[in-house]
């Protein structure tokens, strides 16, 4: 019996699964085709093939959904990175969080500065909250905080400032550039990053030659 229920839950666990994934996805074809404001949720909910509260039981507001996309980029960088070798280089480390993020981004500027809007509103502490607890969730933080650690105690660069310090104005400094390109699309992306990234690398290098 008990055995029953488990395969019961399980199951609806995972049709509630696909159903979000299903509005999630209709969620951002609709935000691209019509923009995240003038988005309605009739036009995500009938492309999903559910109800306007379906919709609303798996993201209680649009910007629930830009955040999860935000969450599932992130999430794909840190696999990449956690996939490294334990001895992998600086230029390694930086170079695989820069170039994920240029794929994940390169086509979808317009999108991606609808998710940065919200990305720095919700993770700007709040009164009384430390920084290390918006740090704390974050998977890709968590990932290029203990490269950056290994590769500073094993003397792989040479910085007074703390690892996760510096995963912190790394990954400020990469999202910072990735949302002023996606409003003037000058040159590409992957260009704006990988100088982004040489700045940073020439900063804490032990022979700047």
């Amino acid at each position: 019996m008990m055995t029953h229920r488990v395969r019961r839950a399980s199951k609806r666990d995972q049709q509630r699964e696909a159903t979000q994934q299903r509005v999630y996805g209709a969620a951002l074809a609709i935000f691209r085709r019509d923009g995240v404001a003038d988005a309605r949720i009739e036009d995500i909910a009938a492309l999903a093939g559910v109800s306007r509260a379906t919709f609303y039981f798996h993201f209680p507001t649009k910007d629930l959904v830009l955040l999860e996309h935000l969450r599932q980029s992130e999430s794909r960088t840190a696999v990449l990175l956690d996939a490294l070798p334990e001895d992998a280089s600086m230029d390694d480390v930086l170079g695989t969080v820069r170039k994920s993020v240029a794929e994940e981004w390169r086509s979808d500027p317009e999108l991606f500065a609808e998710v940065g809007i919200v990305g720095l509103r919700v993770n700007v502490p709040s009164r009384g909250e430390l920084m290390t607890e918006r740090r704390d969730a974050s998977p890709l933080r968590i990932s290029l905080s203990r490269r950056l650690r290994a590769l500073q105690t094993s003397g792989g660069f040479d910085s007074p400032i703390p690892a996760e310090l510096l995963a912190d104005l790394f990954l400020f400094n990469i999202f910072a550039a990735t949302f002023t390109w996606s409003g003037h699309q000058a040159i590409p992306l992957d260009l704006v990053l990988e100088h982004v990234t040489a700045l940073l690398l020439r900063g804490v290098r032990r022979d700047p030659s």
